[in-house]
């Protein structure tokens, strides 16, 4: 599906841009989160090892680490990828 429609005589400069490029790709990784979440195949744990992961990828990154602590309910959680 294009991003954008081009008038046949318009050249498509939008799409060479590297930033562009770059948000194209966050989106199709936030789309791949997003479907895994809703397979649940995943156990919450693995869901949040494979959030970091992706955030590690669209961040051009090594590794990513995401935590949270919910001290009411005596939870807490972390991921590294």
């Amino acid at each position: 599906m294009p991003i954008a429609e081009y008038k046949q005589d318009e050249p498509e400069v939008l799409t060479s841009s590297p930033e562009l490029q770059r948000r194209i790709v966050q989106q199709k990784l936030l789309a791949e989160l997003g479907v895994t979440a809703l397979q649940g195949d995943l156990s919450f744990d693995q869901l949040l090892h494979e959030a970091a992961r992706l955030t590690a990828e669209g961040s051009r990154q090594s590794f990513a680490r995401s935590s949270n602590t919910f001290p009411k309910r005596n939870v807490s959680w972390s991921a590294l990828a």
